[in-house]
């Protein structure tokens, strides 16, 4: 059987490519073709950069905390290109789950990783948005660059802490001049505007450290800061689809860099022969952390569902929790669901053991798939 493995990350856990090469172990006497996937968030720079035959680089920046930090990136010589993700220098997997505090962490690491990459002559950049720590709208991001923000005083505002309410002027003079000569597209499948009810605070503040009191100042403080920037840039881009996403990033990226934006799994279908990989195969397997309904709202998986649908060929999801409300949805009666933790745990054990778990799940069920077969039962 002529299995495609396209499996987006389990954050935390194990990236696509991890996932894969363990669905390949697991599946030895099959045919394996494996796809590294990614929604903009983790694991997006070891997808992309595999699918354009890159190599993957280092160097060090300056970490959500302040601290500095070791990162990766991807850098694709014959198009002239990196790849980045915001997940890497501005990651909430960076950070202690009883540290996370938006008003202590930048993504000024993120705007030093372009600095950076722009040394090595490129001219296109494609930033990977999700998975940050931050809640800043890109203000450490565009520092890193050269921009000087001001308070009503005319003092200069430092990298941390994050003070969008004391912003009140901002100079772009200093501003790496290489960026205008710079290409930038944004991979997110986050359509929320920057601010109000559906923005960056409310929607993404909690599980960034945010207390729900602090919503609305947080919102309120997020607001002057949009307001400065397109006042100085005159624009209007608060509202553009992805302009809440990674923290705000998305707006910095629509406001200063006029980046294109795409949905990451769309683009990656373009550009990587998704669909003509589909085709080939028997049988798609995908899956991620944890499915449920609110996977409907864009995740991956659920599109890699769609495009092998598109073409009649079955799919079997995998991951590390599955909601039977998903399952019962009569939208996927042609998938097939297999959790991969087998027995009581916590939840940091199942994470350490995603890629093995993952393997044995998969022999189980092949297991039993190819002793039906043997039966010849009509």
């Amino acid at each position: 059987m002529r299995i495609l493995s396209v499996i987006d990350s389990f954050k935390g856990s194990m990236t696509s490519q991890e996932a894969n090469l363990a669905v390949k172990r697991a599946l030895q006497h099959h045919d394996v073709i494996t796809f590294p996937i990614a929604d903009g968030g983790e694991g997006t720079i070891d997808a992309l950069t595999a699918q354009f035959n890159g190599e993957l680089r280092d160097h060090t920046v300056t970490g959500p905390n302040g601290e500095q930090l070791q990162v990766k990136w991807g850098y694709v010589k014959e198009k002239n290109m990196a790849i980045l993700e915001v997940a890497e220098a501005a990651g909430i997997t960076k950070v202690p789950v009883d540290q996370l505090d938006p008003y202590l962490h930048t993504s000024y690491g993120v705007g030093e990783q372009i600095r950076l990459v722009l040394d090595y002559g490129v001219t296109e950049i494609m930033l990977g948005l999700g998975g940050s720590a931050t809640i800043d709208g890109g203000f450490g991001l565009i520092q890193a660059l050269g921009a000087i923000f001001y308070d009503k005083a005319n003092n200069v505002l430092p990298m941390l802490p994050i003070q969008l309410d004391r912003v009140h002027s901002v100079d772009f003079s200093e501003v790496d001049p290489r960026l205008q000569q710079t290409n930038f597209s944004i991979l997110t499948d986050v359509t929320n505007p920057l601010c109000g009810p559906n923005g960056a605070a409310y929607v993404f503040g909690a599980q960034k450290g945010l207390k729900e009191l602090d919503f609305a100042h947080y919102d309120q403080a997020m607001n002057q800061y949009r307001a400065v920037i397109e006042t100085e840039l005159a624009t209007r881009v608060q509202s553009n689809p992805g302009a809440g996403a990674a923290g705000g990033i998305g707006f910095i990226m629509h406001a200063y860099f006029k980046a294109n934006v795409s949905s990451g799994l769309e683009w990656i279908a373009e550009n990587g022969k998704l669909t003509e990989a589909i085709a080939a195969a028997d049988l798609v397997i995908t899956g991620e952390g944890k499915l449920d309904l609110q996977s409907l709202q864009g995740k991956v998986p659920i599109g890699i569902y769609q495009l092998a649908t598109a073409q009649a060929k079955q799919t079997l999801f995998v991951s590390g929790f599955i909601d039977a409300a998903l399952e019962r949805d009569p939208t996927f009666e042609q998938a097939l669901f297999l959790p991969i933790v087998d027995h009581v745990t916590t939840l940091d054990s199942a994470m350490k053991n995603g890629p093995g778990a993952l393997e044995q799940a998969l022999r189980r069920a092949f297991t039993f798939i190819d002793y039906g077969k043997s039966l010849n039962i009509d």
